[in-house]
């Protein structure tokens, strides 16, 4: 359906001729619902990152890559599953990294200020 118009700019006059075009909607899917499944209580969750242990050996490996900010034990200390054994600090954020399991620092193979890579052996504990 075409419409006339007359448009004034400033001091002149132009007819003009619209053309009333009608637009295609598309629609888009309904959105569909997440679920999102969980085993365990939101108070028993682990948090992230978590480092990785080697039962046979007992080296905790690093979870990501990073620069160890502190080294919270020595060789010989008794620690707990759960105890802060060290600080890594990756991209600008510090990550407690807790010791797996119980036992007794065996070996510390980093020093504060190193950049360790993902999988590095950060300690052993045996």
């Amino acid at each position: 359906m075409k419409r006339k118009f007359i448009v004034r700019v400033g001091d002149k006059t132009y007819p003009v001729e619209v053309e009333e075009v009608q637009e295609e909607t598309t629609q888009a899917p309904a959105p569909r619902p997440v679920v999102i499944e969980s085993q365990a209580a939101p108070s028993e969750v682990t948090p992230r990152p978590q480092a990785r242990v080697e039962t046979a050996t007992g080296a905790i490996r690093s979870p990501l890559p990073g620069k160890v900010v502190s080294i919270k034990c020595s060789v010989g200390d008794s620690v707990k599953a759960g105890d802060t054994v060290l600080v890594l600090e990756s991209m600008k954020m510090e990550n407690a990294i807790m010791a797996p399991k119980s036992g007794r620092v065996k070996e510390i193979p980093v020093v504060e200020g190193a950049n360790v890579a993902l999988d590095d052996v950060l300690l052993v504990i045996e």
